[in-house]
């Protein structure tokens, strides 16, 4: 059984996210939120197979063994009931990088390109950055059509602007956004209204929990969504002002995201274990 409750210390590993910070205009001692770069432990079998190539001596440029391809034929035959000739994969080093390839190959300048969310968000910058339209694909909820942006910043989130965000009945339309059928695993939602580029008014229902006075993951996944989307500049300070209090979101160069506010108690409690 592997065991995600053990916690690694990556400190002086040449980890980007822990020992780099000042790099992202970051400070020491900061939690960095990473979506990619989880601080889990690889897998012992990983871990072997890389012991065991590398007592080897030479380590020179390497293709794939043939039963990487194979490994990949059976996950999508078990998963998706469809068997992939070996014969027609290619090896790409990077899921953005692939991305970018097979727009260029197969899909002409200029043309739409449908991506549905939550996604990584930097597939719809390698969609723009290649030349192509980014389809919107709206989402329909309790007959409304809702235009909106699904981003993951570690955990799930919808983002969709709204005109005037106090008027929303959240306890009636939050329910509906999180138990959507598009989200089988329920997501957050935050209902934002644009106040300028740099100012935005936010409430946020979070799933299992209801509305909530703060999130910090929330936040974040608006400012990046909204970024993507062309309302809020990068490389500035944009202040989201929620029912909590105000906190301020910075995306900084390589999409990393810088939060500032306040933090303080707001309540205090006794469980016996």
């Amino acid at each position: 059984m592997y065991d995600f409750d053990k916690v690694v210390d990556r400190r002086g590993t040449s980890s980007i996210k822990w020992n780099f910070q000042d790099d992202f205009g970051q400070h020491d001692g900061l939690l960095p939120y990473w979506i990619a770069d989880t601080d889990f432990a690889t897998v012992p079998e990983v871990v072997q197979a890389l012991q065991k190539r590398c007592d080897h001596p030479v380590i020179g440029y390497s293709d794939p063994l043939p039963g990487v391809y194979t490994a990949i034929q059976g996950w999508w035959d078990r998963r998706h009931g469809w068997k992939p000739e070996t014969d027609w994969m290619l090896l790409s080093y990077g899921v953005v990088t692939g991305i970018y390839f097979t727009l260029d190959t197969v899909v002409p300048k200029g043309e739409k390109v449908l991506t549905f969310t939550p996604v990584y968000d930097p597939f719809f910058a390698a969609i723009k950055n290649s030349g192509h339209t980014l389809v919107d694909c709206p989402l329909e909820v309790e007959g409304k059509r809702w235009q909106v942006t699904c981003i993951g910043v570690g955990n799930p989130h919808c983002v969709t602007v709204v005109e005037d965000v106090d008027s929303l009945k959240l306890e009636a339309i939050g329910p509906a956004f999180e138990h959507h059928a598009n989200f089988p695993e329920r997501i957050n939602t935050e209902f934002v209204q644009v106040a300028d580029a740099a100012h935005l008014k936010m409430r946020v229902w979070e799933r299992g929990s209801g509305e909530t006075w703060a999130c910090g993951t929330g936040t974040c996944a608006t400012v990046a969504a909204l970024t993507e989307l062309g309302i809020c500049p990068a490389g500035q300070d944009i202040h989201v002002q929620l029912r909590g209090g105000e906190l301020v979101i910075r995306v900084l160069p390589g999409r990393q995201l810088l939060m500032t506010g306040s933090a303080v108690t707001v309540y205090e409690g006794v469980a016996e274990v």
